[in-house]
């Protein structure tokens, strides 16, 4: 798992970005790609020197997905989903990217630097400062057509996260096109159909309360089977032709938990994630079986436990997840 480095570590660029920038409001939400204004965790943007940005973002407390969680602690994984949030703001805001683009995450990698930054004091919703570097540009006849984002978020003056990924640009014509030959290629013609209830194991153990969080079934000889509802809001914030990465990384932490806590590893499925590597290569289809499974165990550190889960459908592995668990206690 790679470390994305930080970019700055500058406290004259996070004064100067604080300046700039507050937490009264969000951006719009075309501008993060959500549907539900209540989804918007960015709050504004501010360019910096050069290829540095900051970018102001609000972690709410009350989450039917991201709150449902062990006490005490915000989730790590929520933070991602808003620096996921804040580089497509970036791009839409400070590199001219229309909004009739397609955006597809490729890659992402996340560390936490400073556990106590994620305490959740019982009072307040978690607030934060991006400072990124925009990176490995790549243009195709003049037209940006991928992006990477390096950077780390701030609370208050705590260097929280760590975190970087990259964005694949494309015009709605071309990606159509590209599916429906993706689809072809994998033997599934049409629209996407309805693949088949899966019951989900028990909440507790994955560490949720509520089982319209759990997103993995009763694992067999094929690994964990990933639970794909599409009229879920808590994954499905609109509409879409494929499985949300946010749902497999989702499937990936659940089912190491799961994994962990089944081999002795974690003496309670409760665990917060601190580091995270995603990447994935393939669309996953709506409409065929998906599954994930997790790898040896590493256990060598104290109270860690890290491993790397894959996703897999239709015989082929379609991404995987490097993660890495530290036991909490509710």
């Amino acid at each position: 798992m790679t470390s994305p480095g930080a970019v700055l570590g500058d406290t004259e660029a996070l004064a100067r970005a604080a300046g700039l920038l507050d937490f009264e409001q969000t951006v719009p939400r075309w501008m993060t790609h959500r549907r539900s204004v209540s989804e918007v965790f960015v709050c504004g943007t501010a360019a910096l020197d050069g290829e540095v940005f900051a970018v102001a973002v609000q972690l709410p407390r009350a989450h039917a997905l991201w709150a449902d969680r062990a006490s005490g602690w915000h989730d790590p994984l929520l933070a991602v989903e808003a620096g996921r949030q804040a580089t497509i703001a970036l791009a839409h805001a400070h590199f001219g990217l229309g909004r009739e683009l397609m955006m597809v995450a490729r890659s992402c990698d996340m560390r936490v630097r400073e556990r106590a930054a994620f305490r959740d004091d019982g009072r307040q919703p978690m607030e934060g400062i991006f400072l990124m570097r925009a990176v490995d540009r790549k243009v195709h006849n003049g037209v940006l057509v991928a992006l990477g984002f390096t950077g780390e978020l701030y609370v208050g003056q705590t260097p929280a996260m760590e975190m970087s990924g990259t964005l694949v640009f494309t015009p709605m014509s071309d990606y159509e096109l590209l599916r429906a030959h993706s689809r072809a290629r994998k033997g599934l013609a049409g629209s996407p159909a309805d693949p088949g209830e899966v019951k989900p194991i028990a909440p507790r153990l994955v560490g949720r309360e509520s089982v319209d969080n759990v997103v993995i079934g009763a694992s067999d000889d094929d690994g964990f089977p990933i639970i794909v509802r599409p009229h879920n809001p808590r994954y499905f914030d609109h509409q879409l032709d494929h499985v949300p990465g946010q749902l497999l990384m989702e499937a990936c932490r659940q089912n190491a938990i799961a994994t962990a806590a089944a081999a002795g590893a974690l003496t309670e499925p409760h665990a917060l994630v601190t580091a995270f590597g995603a990447r994935f290569d393939e669309f996953a289809e709506l409409d065929a079986p998906c599954t994930c499974v997790a790898g040896e165990l590493d256990r060598s550190a104290p109270g860690v436990v890290r491993t790397t889960v894959s996703v897999r459908q239709l015989g082929h592995t379609v991404g995987a997840v490097e993660i890495e668990l530290r036991r909490v206690t509710r």
